[in-house]
């Protein structure tokens, strides 16, 4: 026995190197595999998280852009109907614009003939009859301008409304 314990000893230490090379070895392995296997499952959970993103911004976009279309008929609709009170404001503030004009008119034949029949008498106005129809001229001129604006506002606008 004494021969066969040097070969066992030389055995056993040239052996468990190998071995435990071996073993190393395949410990390396086997972390390299899970390592492989969770870099997997990782690009696999990152690509899922991908898709759903990508899910969330296309339906994100398809949101906005019903948001969008409603915005716009929305718009649209205020438009009309701005466009529908602009044209009866303006028409109802013409029309007292040329009654006021009438009226101011009449007003100042009024006070016109009222002068003359005081100079007809021989005596002259009041001095207050008389700024009253400078007054009445005055405004006379203004609102004959106003109505005249507005008239040619008008046209320029149904021009610009016309069908082209």
């Amino acid at each position: 026995m004494t021969v066969w314990a040097p070969i066992l000893v030389a055995v056993v230490v040239a052996v468990v190197p190998l071995m435990s090379a071996w073993l190393t070895g395949r410990q390396l392995r086997a972390a390299k595999v899970q390592d492989w296997a969770r870099d997997d499952a990782l690009r696999e959970r990152e690509q899922k998280e991908r898709a759903q993103v990508a899910a969330q911004v296309a339906a994100a976009a398809a949101e906005v852009a019903a948001v969008k279309d409603h915005l716009v008929e929305s718009t649209n609709r205020t438009d009309r109907k701005l466009d529908d009170i602009h044209v009866l404001v303006n028409s109802s503030m013409t029309a007292a614009k040329q009654a006021e004009l009438a009226a101011t008119r009449r007003e100042v034949v009024l006070l016109r003939e009222n002068a003359a029949l005081h100079e007809a008498a021989g005596r002259s106005p009041s001095d207050d009859a008389s700024a009253a129809l400078t007054s009445a001229e005055d405004r006379l001129g203004e609102l004959q301008d106003e109505v005249e604006d507005r008239e040619r506002r008008t046209a320029s606008l149904d021009k610009q409304d016309a069908p082209r």
